[in-house]
């Protein structure tokens, strides 16, 4: 068997070297599309699960999201000494920032902690000495500074990996190093330096931590401020960790835990908070994932292509060896082997080329996935071994699937009929076979459509939709018959002597030119939709933010990225100094939280509702957001919340809705709803005064500056740019704050549009391997054109004619298609996600430029097969049978 795959597969493919290299890339893109698709998801989910769950390496949590809970919580746990509980351990975790002169400011994760098991803090080791801390798996080396350096230093804990960057930099360990938070500034001095162990559930955060006892940590970072309108809660930590003995029944000890904390947390288990944040991430990660899938199939077809010409060319060659002996079997598992290299061959390329693609893709929005984790890191873009296996896998099964058919008629053919390269007597199994696949997926995938919703979560919404695309695509054969038969009156009456030709050749040959045709449109389709579905969210979104977004100038600290999240916060004393300056009308706090509601995390705004009503409604007196219940939203417990999250949640004007708070459960009633396109599990608009009264929270996360428009903007803006300068703020523009937001969402758009350029250069592959087989197929009748007089150049028009009527074939379908999925993705699949409802817009600009890509990338790929049909020797070309 070796010796007929060297003789027969090893030779061809070096003969045959270009083609071998076609079907080669083509797996290559598929794989690297899955590969960079697995990297991207990995990279999601771990963002995810660190930004809901920093540190978590803890059997039980207790805690509020976003909102902070009291620390005493771990005490009444802790008094309780319920069977099972090893430790119980409350953490106050935040984002610092490092300040060195004339140096930007660099992040830092804070952990607030106690050095020991239990609640209460114990002392720094002592000089010299080493403490072994089993729950975080650290291991912490007292520093040989004198304890009566700490009178004007807060001693501090630092992770080796600051203190080894700080020792590059050039500075010393025993340097003071200067941390900020908000406009707080506090000296500190490493007192210790943690040393974490590989598998520590801190080991994410061990380039950047600082540490500190729990108690000075929210003395220094939280204490109330006494400039403050409301002062920021005291003794409140982020969550409570509780540890367990091993071979402990989680459920029941968390049931106890419940028992004691009441409503005044949430206590969960770790796969409990994880399904939180992948509810909110798994529509993302499932749409790359089923790009990946589309360029895997659409290079199954390339591959079936291929290997469909190599049976073609070989018939000869597998007659005599049939005629030789050879038995059906082996002649199946040699094509089935030469498929299975290929497929390997194609997967070691598309390894490296994924993770690359990967590696991209995540610096287009790194800022955005990693601006709520804590130590603002993204993990690294690493292939990871089970995902080489998997590509590599997914490669080789991909060629084998696609070369079943190929096999099959391989080893189906009487050996006088190959000898003489007639064709086989299979055809009409693999009609029948492939009619009943085609009515099998299309039948199976509307039905899981409808029946969605008593299917699990996205099975029928996303898992029918590829059924019943796989099935259109098997189907286009006769899709394709059918239009280019319709169409020939108008190619015959147009077209002249060598395109007529060639659309003659398309209507008796669908099944040949059908697939790619169908990856033509596969890739049109998508591109389309993406196009679509991007025209039809960013007109909405754009008209909002310009509606929302009317402030003069946007103070905040931190980044833009980190300014919608509350890692970065100020105090809100700052708005009256604001206010304080020259040529300012209204100053507008906001403070943006996550808390859970209905098992999920919504998005909470608390602004200052009448002042933002009044401010808002004076630039846009006509056509504005609906704001009449703002009014109402001072001094009572009320929200206005989005039209999604009405929509999802199920609630309407009049109903009450329950928010977990500092002492227990928050009932806040609906005063009406509004447009917003903040987050897609809905928005809460919250009076900030009644926020900050009910659930002890008065920082500010960023302020809208709404100046006098009487007086000169440009003084104004010099004067809260040198202001916030001197706090270390920064400030920006309406345009700016409009360009970052948009170009946010062009830059999420942009790895779609990569995942189907994939798609698209792998169905132009298909359309060079397709017309490949035209130019095998027809070699006698082309050598008979050649014979009566054609010329080079008219057989060259010929094939090129059919490469370009190939691709407006794919553009039409393609259309055809990709309107109805976007509407699909726009009216079912973003509307249940979301509950945000787009208008179904036609983006004719990108449709006219995907058209003409389309076309003139099928008329190249047409050269190849062009030039080797001007290359036919018209004596071998006749007696070709």
């Amino acid at each position: 068997m070796l010796v007929l795959f060297r003789i027969l597969s090893i030779r061809y493919l070096t003969l045959r070297w270009e083609r071998a290299i076609l079907v080669i890339l083509s797996i290559a893109l598929g794989v690297a599309t899955l590969v960079s698709t697995r990297v991207l998801n990995r990279v999601i989910e771990v963002i995810s699960t660190d930004a809901a769950t920093p540190l978590a390496g803890a059997d039980l949590f207790v805690g509020n999201g976003e909102q902070s809970v009291d620390r005493d919580i771990a005490e009444l746990i802790e008094r309780e000494k319920i069977p099972g509980v090893k430790t119980v351990m409350p953490l106050l975790l935040d984002r610092v920032w490092l300040i060195d002169p004339d140096k930007p400011p660099v992040p830092l994760s804070l952990l607030g902690a106690t050095f020991g098991n239990g609640t209460r803090d114990t002392p720094f080791p002592k000089r010299g000495e080493t403490i072994r801390e089993e729950t975080l798996k650290a291991t912490i080396v007292r520093t040989d500074i004198p304890e009566y350096n700490f009178l004007l230093n807060r001693p501090i804990a630092v992770s080796r990996g600051l203190i080894d960057a700080r020792a590059a930099a050039g500075h010393p360990a025993n340097e003071p190093i200067s941390i900020r938070f908000g406009t707080r500034k506090i000296s500190c001095l490493p007192a210790v330096i943690i040393d974490f162990d590989a598998d520590s559930p801190a080991a994410s955060l061990a380039r950047n931590l600082v540490g500190m006892e729990l108690g000075m940590a929210i003395d220094c970072f939280r204490a109330a401020d006494a400039k403050a309108d409301a002062a920021p809660p005291v003794d409140r930590v982020t969550r409570i960790d509780v540890y367990l003995e091993k071979k402990q029944n989680v459920e029941a000890i968390a049931e106890r835990i419940r028992t004691v904390v009441g409503d005044r947390a949430r206590v969960r288990t770790p796969q409990a908070q994880r399904k939180s944040t992948e509810e909110i991430v798994g529509g993302v990660q499932i749409g790359f994932t089923l790009g990946s899938i589309g360029a895997m199939i659409v290079g199954m077809f390339l591959v079936y292509n291929a290997l469909s010409v190599s049976v073609a060319e070989r018939r000869h060659d597998i007659g005599i060896l049939r005629a030789l002996g050879a038995t059906r079997n082996q002649i199946a598992a040699l094509f089935a082997a030469e498929a299975i290299l290929l497929g390997g061959l194609g997967g070691a390329v598309g390894v490296p080329l994924g993770g690359g693609l990967a590696k991209w893709a995540i610096g287009q929005v790194k800022d955005e996935l990693t601006s709520a984790v804590l130590s603002g890191d993204a993990p690294p873009t690493e292939v990871l071994p089970w995902m080489i296996a998997l590509a590599l896998g997914a490669g080789m099964i991909t060629a084998l699937f696609a070369a079943l058919i190929p096999a099959w008629q391989a080893a189906s053919d009487q050996p006088a009929e190959a000898v003489r390269r007639a064709t086989g007597s299979g055809g009409n199994t693999l009609r029948r076979i492939h009619q009943g696949a085609c009515l099998l997926l299309i039948g199976g995938g509307m039905g899981m459509i409808l029946l969605r919703h008593l299917l699990p979560p996205r099975t029928g919404g996303y898992v029918g939709v590829v059924m019943t695309l796989v099935g259109l695509f098997l189907a286009m054969p006769y899709f394709v018959s059918a239009l280019a038969w319709a169409m020939q009156p108008v190619f015959r009456a147009v077209l002249g002597v060598e395109a007529r030709l060639a659309a003659d050749n398309l209507v008796r040959a669908p099944g040949r030119t059908g697939l790619v045709i169908g990856a033509l449109a596969a890739g049109v389709s998508l591109m389309y939709q993406t196009a679509g579905v991007g025209m039809s969210n960013e007109i909405p979104i754009r008209q909002w933010l310009t509606r929302v977004l009317q402030a003069d100038a946007f103070v905040l600290w931190g980044d833009l990225a980190t300014a919608n999240n509350s890692m970065t916060p100020m105090e809100p004393a700052l708005a009256g100094e604001l206010r304080g300056l020259g040529n300012v009308e209204k100053v507008i706090g906001i403070r943006f939280i996550r808390p859970e509601y209905n098992e999920t995390l919504v998005f909470m705004l608390a602004l200052d509702a009448v002042a933002y009503k009044q401010a808002i409604e004076s630039r846009v007196p006509v056509g504005g957001r609906n704001l009449s219940e703002f009014t109402n939203l001072s001094g009572q417990p009320a929200v206005v919340v989005s039209d999604n999250f009405a929509l999802r949640h199920k609630v309407a004007v009049g109903d009450f809705i329950e928010l977990p708070g500092p002492k227990g459960k928050v009932k806040l009633k609906i005063l009406g709803t509004a447009e917003d396109y903040s987050w897609n599990r809905g928005t809460i608009f919250i009076d900030r005064a009644t926020y900050a009264e009910l659930f002890e929270d008065s920082w500010v996360d960023i302020y809208h500056v709404f100046f006098d428009k009487s007086k000169d903007d440009g003084a104004t803006m010099t004067g809260v740019k040198n202001y916030a300068g001197d706090r270390g703020l920064i400030v920006q523009d309406k345009k700016f704050i409009d360009d970052y937001l948009l170009g946010v969402i062009d830059r999420l758009y942009t790895l779609a549009y990569v995942q189907q350029m994939v798609i698209a250069i792998v169905a132009a592959l298909g359309v060079v391997t397709a017309l490949l087989i035209s130019v095998i197929q027809r070699q006698r009748e082309l050598g008979l054109l050649r014979a009566v007089g054609a010329t080079k150049i008219q057989v060259l028009r010929s094939v090129i004619a059919e490469a370009v009527l190939m691709g407006i074939l794919g553009v039409i379908l393609g259309l055809a298609l990709g309107w109805p999925m976007e509407w699909y993705i726009l009216k079912v699949v973003i509307y249940e996600e979301s509950g945000f409802l787009f208008d179904a817009l036609v983006p004719w600009r990108q449709t006219l430029g995907i058209g003409f890509f389309a076309i003139v990338v099928s008329a190249l790929a047409g050269l190849l097969p062009a030039l080797r049909a001007m290359q036919l020797n018209i004596p071998e070309a006749i007696a070709w049978e």
